[in-house]
């Protein structure tokens, strides 16, 4: 009876030796996973925000290169107000 307890007690032991290492392998992993897609997210991070940048540079390029300004027209002083659209309607010449 005493044999059976000792080898019940070190099979005990054993599983739990067992069941730590298994929980400090799954802890590693996910530890390193967890750094991993810090470290990926960081770098899409950047690579993002350099497009970004190199588009606003491009677009500020382009807008102040040669680009001459069109202003609107103005139409009579004494006419009331209207809407912008209507003013592009008034000014486009309509086909019948």
């Amino acid at each position: 009876m005493p044999e059976k307890l000792q080898s019940a007690e070190e099979d005990e032991k054993i599983r739990r030796k067992q069941d730590e290492k298994v929980r400090r392998k799954q802890d590693e992993k996910e530890e390193t996973y967890k750094k991993a897609g810090r470290k990926q997210w960081t770098k899409t991070r950047k690579k993002r925000q350099e497009n970004r940048r190199k588009q606003e540079q491009e677009r500020t390029k382009d807008s102040t290169k040669n680009k001459e300004r069109i202003y609107q027209e103005t139409l009579n002083k004494n006419s009331e107000p209207t809407h912008r659209k209507m003013i592009n309607l008034l000014k486009e010449p309509t086909e019948n």
